[in-house]
C-alpha cells in the first residue's frame, strides 16, 4: 500500500521506508488483491481484525434497518468493541480515495446520500480515535502498520484536513510515514 511515485513524489518517506524493510518483499497474488479490494469480503476474512462491516441492500429504510441491527450484533462481539462510537460511515463496498463515504449521526443522515445505481454500499462504525496523537498530529487521524511474516515493513499516519473525517490524501489528507520507534507501543 502506498508504495507508487514514492521515490520521485516524497524523497524522506521513501527513505524512511527503506530503512525499516531489508530487504523489500513484494507479493502479488491477484485472489488477494480481490479480497482486499472488497471491505466486505475482507471483514468476512479477518472479522476479528478488521472493521464489522455489514453491506446493505439498497438504501430503503427497511434496508438501513436491518444492517444497523446486523451491525450492532457484529459490534458487541468484536474484541475493539470499545474503539467504536455511535456514529457510522456509509461507503462503497469497492471504493477508493475516500469517495463516496459518509458520515452517519442518525438516520436522517442517509435521506442527504445520493442514490449512485452502481455503488454497493455497506455500512461500518466510525473508529474513536479520542486522545490519539503522534508528535504534533491531532484530529481525525488513523495509522496504519502493514506485517508480512510477522515483521512490520510499512507504518503510517493518515490525518485528515481540518473539518474533515476522511483522512484520504485524495480528500485533502496528509500520509506521514512513520519510523518504528513513533507507533505507540500498546499498538505494536
Amino acid at each position: 500500500d502506498k508504495f507508487s511515485n514514492l521515490l520521485t513524489r516524497n524523497h524522506a518517506a521513501y527513505k524512511i521506508l527503506t530503512t525499516i524493510l531489508k530487504p523489500l518483499p513484494l507479493l502479488h497474488n491477484q485472489a488477494m488483491r480481490i479480497m482486499f479490494d472488497n471491505k466486505l469480503e475482507t471483514y468476512l476474512q479477518f472479522p476479528n481484525y478488521t472493521i464489522p462491516t455489514v453491506q446493505l441492500d439498497s438504501l430503503a429504510p427497511a434496508s438501513i434497518e436491518k444492517a444497523e441491527r446486523a451491525l450492532a450484533a457484529q459490534c458487541r462481539i468484536h474484541p475493539y468493541r470499545d474503539d467504536f462510537g455511535s456514529d457510522l460511515v456509509l461507503k462503497d463496498q469497492f471504493g477508493i480515495g475516500g469517495n463516496q463515504i459518509y458520515k452517519i449521526k442518525d438516520d436522517a443522515d442517509f435521506a442527504a446520500i445520493p442514490y449512485h445505481s452502481a455503488t454497493h454500499y455497506i455500512l461500518q462504525p466510525l473508529i474513536q480515535a479520542s486522545g490519539f496523537a503522534i508528535d504534533h498530529y491531532t484530529g481525525s487521524s488513523d495509522l496504519r502498520v502493514i506485517i508480512c511474516n510477522d515483521q512490520i515493513i510499512q507504518s503510517y499516519l493518515r490525518v485528515a484536513k481540518a473539518g474533515e473525517f476522511r483522512a484520504n490524501a485524495q480528500q485533502g489528507g496528509e500520509v506521514v510515514y512513520l519510523t518504528l520507534d513513533k507507533i505507540p507501543a500498546d499498538v505494536l
